[in-house]
């Protein structure tokens, strides 16, 4: 896989990714992909599960425009608990409430 398509999976896998698990929204924009684009999304999933690629650095929705640090996964969600940044979290409440709901299920 060269820098080129590298860099192409990493937007797909953002854009499919960046929805929760087992929702219409992920079932809907896996569909958008279309087949070819789906398997190999697959394999580059399982790469990144097996350590054969490298996790794409997830840059695009940290930080807003104003620079402020916004939650923008489970893990910045655990983060954002842990370093008892209540601001943070009570605006993605607000903004985000399935999300919210999601993660305090997961944990």
């Amino acid at each position: 896989m060269n820098q080129a398509e590298y860099e192409r999976m990493v937007k797909i896998y953002n854009y499919v990714y960046s929805t929760l698990p087992n929702t219409p929204e992920r079932e809907k924009r896996l569909a958008e992909i279309g087949e070819e684009d789906s398997s190999k999304l697959w394999d580059f999933y399982c790469g990144i599960c097996s350590g054969r690629i490298k996790e794409p650095e997830r840059t695009n929705s940290e930080v807003n425009t104003m620079g402020e640090k916004k939650i923008a996964s489970y893990e910045d969600f655990i983060k954002a608990l842990r370093y008892g940044e209540n601001n943070m979290l009570c605006k993605f409440r607000r903004n985000n409430p399935e999300r919210y709901a999601y993660y305090v299920e997961q944990m």
